[in-house]
C-alpha cells in the first residue's frame, strides 16, 4: 500500500547505506511499474533511461510477454518522498 511505502522511505530512504536504498528502490519500481520480482531482478543499468518528468525500464522478458520482445515501462515522476525517479536518480 502506499503507506507501507512511506514507511519504507522514512526507516530506510535518508540512510547512506546502499543496500538499504537498493532494497527501498526496488520496493518502489515494484509498486509503481507493476513488475514481478522476476522482472526487477532482471534490470540493469543499461536498461534504465531518466528524463526529466519519468523514466523509462525495458524488460526484456516477462511473463505475460510470450513472443519474448520485451517492453519499455514508463513511469512518471510524482513529486512526493515516494517517487521511484527521484530515487532512481538518487
Amino acid at each position: 500500500t502506499p503507506d507501507c511505502l512511506k514507511e519504507l522511505v522514512n526507516a530506510y530512504g535518508f540512510n547512506k547505506n546502499l543496500l538499504e536504498l537498493r532494497f527501498l528502490l526496488i520496493c518502489l519500481l515494484g509498486f509503481s511499474g507493476f513488475f514481478r520480482i522476476s522482472e526487477l531482478l532482471e534490470v540493469q543499468k543499461k536498461h534504465i533511461t531518466i528524463y526529466k518528468d519519468y523514466a523509462e525500464i525495458y524488460v526484456e522478458k516477462s511473463k505475460c510477454d510470450q513472443l519474448r520482445e520485451g517492453h519499455i515501462v514508463k513511469i512518471s515522476e510524482t513529486k512526493t518522498t515516494c517517487c521511484p525517479v527521484y530515487w532512481l536518480n538518487k
